[in-house]
């Protein structure tokens, strides 16, 4: 199994697990967004995800996969000294870790750098469907998502002296010295926590979006101000690193669960439906959603009827335009 951030470096310093709890608790204070693992001499490994200082979820990784650890301290002590990282990471790159953690994965293939460098900023780029991938070279790893359709690009790069954590491709990829990569791609199974809280945030987005341009066709520029306002200001009040500008959706959320995931955005569309009520009415209101619900993708449907992200008089069964596609 290939994970990000599994290769133990020589500069890494092995350490015990009572020092991996202090390690944590620094994480907690700082409040910290990213991941600490600790990589055993026997091939396994704990991954630590954290979100603002706060642990989100911990998985025990080995040759044959990865399972979630409701005590990771056990685990730790069972596993004794090992190599630690602590890795600092944006809430996108911190999902994509996840994702690859928990996702099943392709045979992994070797791959050119000038076959990488034209699959990186061309052919790959033209995915509909969601893509994440893996590069590893002797001395750097990288990992690339490709988010499908009018979602854009993230990708991590990381060697013992650099760490490129941003939007779009990074220079870093494309212009690695190295002759060769390994080349790993994770499978999409939307039965996998991580890849069902992925779906529910490009749900979210899309309906939130769409509805929020409706509205303003209707109502007006300070209408939907004013809802925005109250949205942003719920969100914070929920605690949820969640923004909207330019009538877009900025989502810096990562939650433990898609339970948890579904509850935050079901208070914040239903905020935004009981709003929009009481300004164009409930029937004008249902038309608006439900036309955005017919078109959404078959996963993004099962999202929705799934986790009751809206209310079952708001989703309308028939054909749909994406149901050929999972996203």
């Amino acid at each position: 199994m290939t994970i990000p951030f599994e290769c133990v470096y020589p500069d890494e310093i092995q350490i015990s697990h009572s020092r991996l709890q202090s390690l944590v608790d620094i994480y907690g204070e700082r409040q910290r967004t990213g991941l600490i693992r600790l990589a055993s001499s026997h091939a396994q490994s704990i991954y630590l995800l954290f979100q603002r200082g706060v642990l989100l979820n911990a998985y025990l990784a080995g040759v044959a996969g990865s399972r979630r650890l409701e005590n990771w301290t056990t685990a730790a002590e069972e596993i004794g000294e090992g190599f630690a990282r602590v890795v600092q990471l944006s809430p996108l790159a911190l999902g994509m870790c996840k994702l690859a953690i928990e996702s099943p994965e392709t045979q992994t293939e070797t791959i050119s750098a000038a076959e990488l460098r034209s699959s990186l900023i061309q052919s790959w780029r033209q995915t509909i469907e969601p893509q994440l991938l893996h590069l590893r070279w002797q001395r750097a790893e990288g990992l690339v998502f490709y988010q499908g359709g009018i979602f854009d690009e993230h990708s991590v790069f990381f060697s013992p002296e650099r760490l490129a954590d941003e939007a779009g491709i990074s220079s870093a990829l494309v212009l690695w010295s190295e002759a060769e990569s390994a080349l790993t791609r994770y499978v999409i199974t939307l039965d996998t926590p991580a890849w069902q809280e992925y779906v529910l945030r490009r749900t979210f987005a899309g309906i939130c979006n769409r509805a929020l341009l409706r509205y303003e066709e209707i109502t007006g520029t300070a209408i939907v101000d004013s809802i925005i306002r109250s949205l942003i200001l719920l969100a914070s009040r929920l605690s949820l690193e969640i923004n909207i500008a330019s009538r877009r959706v900025i989502d810096r959320e990562v939650f433990s669960t898609p339970q948890k995931a579904a509850d935050g955005y079901r208070a914040l569309l239903q905020a935004m439906l009981d709003q929009v009520r009481l300004i164009i009415g409930s029937p004008l209101s249902t038309s608006i959603i439900l036309d955005i619900t017919t078109s959404l993708h078959l996963s993004e449907l099962q999202a929705v009827q799934d986790f009751s992200l809206l209310p079952p008089e708001l989703l309308q069964e028939g054909k749909r335009s994406g149901e050929a596609r999972n996203f």
